[in-house]
């Protein structure tokens, strides 16, 4: 069973007044890779943990449907539900990916996100870096990995 996550607009402040989401949307359908894109300090990551429970927005709704369960609005839920939900249905990971410097971008991706390399490549090409796809990652600078 997968899970689709949902939102209506985002917004998040953090106590030293900086502004981090504004009107923030996204709907992640399971099974299915979702990229998130932005310059460094765009939200990226706060908007990650939004959509996982981990920060609760300040405006907005995460909303998580998980096939005959339902739907779970995240930022109204218990804190039981949501580590059962994080657990069970939302995949993420936080921090450094780290992978053999041989392996291609292609195949990073795919296994970071858990998908197939097909997936992969989509997204890839999305992104406008199709050709990066068969590069091995070692020799991707900082910036393309």
């Amino acid at each position: 069973m997968t899970a689709t996550i949902e939102t209506s607009p985002l917004s998040k402040r953090f106590d030293n007044g900086a502004r981090v989401l504004d009107g923030a949307e996204i709907t992640a359908a399971g099974g299915r890779l979702t990229l998130v894109v932005g310059a460094p300090g765009s939200g990226r990551t706060t908007l990650a943990r939004c959509l996982t429970g981990v920060y609760r927005p300040d405006v907005g709704d995460v909303t998580v449907t998980v096939g005959d369960w339902g739907a779970v609005n995240l930022t109204a839920a218990d804190p039981r539900t949501v580590a059962w939900l994080r657990h069970q249905h939302i995949a993420s990971f936080d921090g450094t990916l780290a992978t053999a410097p041989i392996v291609t971008a292609e195949t990073a991706v795919a296994r970071a996100a858990r998908c197939s390399p097909a997936a992969s490549a989509a997204g890839l090409a999305r992104l406008g870096a199709a050709e990066l796809a068969g590069t091995p990652i070692g020799r991707l600078r900082a910036a393309g990995r």
